[in-house]
């Protein structure tokens, strides 16, 4: 969480103290663009539980770090955790997370276990160990950096839980975080909430209409929204009311994937399965016949994908017929 850090620097690792140089090719005094405060993400990337395959993750790791100097890297660690059940919100019984399957293992393959378990984008698992640590690009991690990677329960106003101590304990408590939210109704949920500027509560805040739940998700793991002079700043400092935890979110995300709201349009296959959907900001409408789904291939490629990944969307019944015009 560690909602008030600059942690901006994708080369080397960085202190708790102040904020580094950030990703070359980045303007860092261009001010962010696109930013919404109350939808930083949209719910169908955000709860994507086949963003990524394990090689897809660890290839962007290697891209990110390049030679680890330290041994420690997360493109060459190897994390151990134990066997998770699978775990239900107390309150809604709906599930958080699948059961998980421990061992020793690479990161990668952990990010994508925990990513397919608890249904979090392995995009938004690395972005977070980004902003938190630096993680994601760091070629010589600290000892600090790999104790708190996801800044799970690590509150600004007392120390990490010892309990969570590690890249994995870290990621598997992280992520399963960012989902019972969510899964539970807890804390924050869409809709009006004050959300702060920073953890000095005379800076104030605003009222925020939270507009989904991958948002109301990012700011109950890092309660603190940009100010105007956070977001002028794009990658820099603000002012002394800044915050930058779900600024940076937004930064590295756009930056390494594209927009937080997806691809305009997309065409959904499930596993399988001949059923294909298309799909657009949220919501999903199925092709029921092969002549209708050939109509719309021009739009773009035919993506493979569970059939739990098309919850996150909103049914819209059966397509119309389709006519392209240019």
């Amino acid at each position: 969480m560690i909602g008030s850090l600059v942690l901006a620097a994708p080369v080397a690792a960085v202190s708790t103290a102040a904020p580094a140089v950030v990703e070359t090719g980045i303007v860092q005094t261009a001010a962010v663009a696109g930013f919404n405060a109350e939808n930083i993400i949209s719910d169908a990337l955000f709860y994507d539980g086949n963003a990524m395959s394990s090689a897809e993750i660890q290839a962007f790791l290697d891209a990110k770090i390049g030679s680890c100097s330290n041994g420690r890297c997360l493109n060459v660690l190897n994390v151990s955790i134990s066997s998770r059940d699978a775990w239900y919100s107390a309150v809604t019984g709906d599930l958080v997370c699948s059961a998980l399957q421990g061992g020793t293992m690479r990161t990668s393959e952990l990010i994508y276990r925990v990513q397919v378990a608890c249904g979090i984008s392995a995009k938004a698992i690395l972005v977070t160990l980004q902003k938190e640590q630096g993680l994601t690009t760091s070629s010589a991690p600290s000892d600090w950096n790999l104790q708190a990677a996801m800044g799970a329960s690590c509150p600004d106003t007392s120390p990490c839980d010892p309990a969570y101590s590690g890249v994995g304990p870290q990621i598997v408590q992280g992520v399963r975080q960012l989902k019972i939210y969510k899964a539970g109704r807890f804390a924050k949920q869409p809709g009006v909430n004050f959300i702060g500027y920073s953890p000095d509560s005379s800076c104030g805040g605003s009222n925020l209409n939270i507009q989904n739940y991958a948002t109301a998700a990012l700011y109950n793991y890092t309660p603190y929204q940009p100010n105007a002079a956070s977001v002028a700043a794009g990658w820099g400092l603000g002012d002394g009311c800044s915050s930058y935890g779900n600024r940076n979110f937004f930064n590295y995300y756009t930056s390494w994937f594209g927009s937080t709201q997806g691809e305009t349009l997309q065409i959904l296959q499930t596993t399988g399965t001949s059923d294909r959907y298309l799909v657009s900001r949220g919501s999903r409408w199925k092709l029921p016949t092969a002549e209708l789904a050939a109509q719309y291939t021009w739009l773009a490629p035919v993506r493979q994908v569970a059939t739990s990944a098309l919850s996150s969307y909103t049914d819209m019944g059966d397509a119309k017929r389709g006519v392209k015009t240019t």
